[in-house]
């Protein structure tokens, strides 16, 4: 429930509606109200599309630079 997050960590259930709404924009949870509560449930498989996404470019990244530093240490030599 959103209102134990808030009490949690001491911030109104606006500031906690308001961070909810990124994670919601992309689909990575869902929010449910039931009766004068709301409840918020992540929604897995999009994080895994997500952690797949970051580890195709953190290939590409760690690929480049590996290469950088190779011509760094060609440079130095």
């Amino acid at each position: 429930m959103l209102n134990e997050v808030a009490e949690k960590f001491k911030i109104s259930c606006a500031a906690v509606s308001k961070h909810m709404k990124i994670p919601s924009g992309y689909g990575l949870d869902e929010i449910r109200q039931q009766d004068a509560e709301r409840y918020c449930e992540a929604k897995l498989k999009k994080f895994d599309e997500v952690t797949n996404w970051i580890e195709k470019y953190k290939q590409v990244w760690k690929k480049k630079l590996d290469e950088l530093e190779n011509y760094l240490n060609e440079l130095k030599a």
